[in-house]
């Protein structure tokens, strides 16, 4: 059972990863290694409260494929040393981000904080 969910989680990721649909085209960078296109939905500037503070602050969060051959395996990310790059506003320049933190991950996706 457990094979066909993250055969089934897969697809779904692949799906909402198409750059037909929500997805763009980033670069995946791992430190020291050689950069990788891949597709990912990002979130910009979400509003997230800042924990002990009654204040918010804008974060990003994406979502890429967790696969060493469609997007980013999760065992594989060096947090706070491998970047993706990608515009911070839509039509605006490319920029690195530095990966801080796995947010969630399951068969088929990954969600990353970056900064």
């Amino acid at each position: 059972m457990a094979g066909l969910l993250a055969s089934v989680l897969l697809q779904d990721a692949a799906t909402f990863c198409d750059p037909d649909g929500f997805a763009e085209t980033i670069t995946f960078t791992p430190r020291g290694g050689q950069p990788l296109t891949i597709q990912a939905v990002i979130f910009r500037s979400v509003p997230q409260a800042i924990h002990g503070i009654a204040d918010y602050e804008n974060v990003t969060f994406i979502d890429v494929i967790n696969s060493a051959t469609l997007g980013i395996l999760g065992n594989a990310i060096n947090i706070g040393a491998d970047t993706v790059t990608f515009s911070g506003r839509i039509d605006d320049g490319a920029r690195d981000y530095i990966i801080r933190q796995i947010v969630s991950q399951d068969h088929g996706m990954l969600r990353l904080l970056v900064s």
